[in-house]
């Protein structure tokens, strides 16, 4: 399960942040998931529950925000957003063309939308 080895890392990486910071308590976590992921976000925050018993994490809210998929074209500079696959093809998760949407090359490389990554955390200090 992708989401349960992604949660383990996650739950990880906040810990050792908050215990840098003498944190009495994790209030909330506050994630960028990428959608090259393809990481499920429900199964994220049960996982990260899941991983999260037992510790200073273990009532954390979690909040994902989705990262668009951008492009860099080395063929003509193209720097930004693709195109999607219609819902005619897959409905359920937006499918992103990795080609550039200006010149059609396939010398498209992925700048954003890959990544899966604690942007912050709010804590409980000690003496709170």
């Amino acid at each position: 399960m992708h989401e349960f080895s992604m949660a383990e890392r996650i739950v990880r990486a906040v810990l050792d942040a908050a215990d840098s910071k003498k944190a009495s308590s994790i209030i909330e976590i506050n994630l960028d998931v990428g959608e090259l992921t393809f990481l499920s976000h429900e199964q994220l925050v049960f996982c990260i529950q899941v991983v999260s018993k037992g510790t200073i994490a273990e009532n954390a809210k979690v909040v994902i925000t989705t990262t668009k998929v951008q492009v860099r074209c080395s063929k003509c500079g193209y720097v930004g957003d693709v195109s999607y696959l219609g819902e005619e093809v897959h409905s359920m998760i937006p499918i992103p063309i990795l080609t550039c949407p200006k010149c059609g090359s396939s010398e498209a490389d992925v700048t954003k939308g890959n990544e899966c990554t604690v942007r912050s955390i709010r804590v409980r200090a000690e003496n709170d």
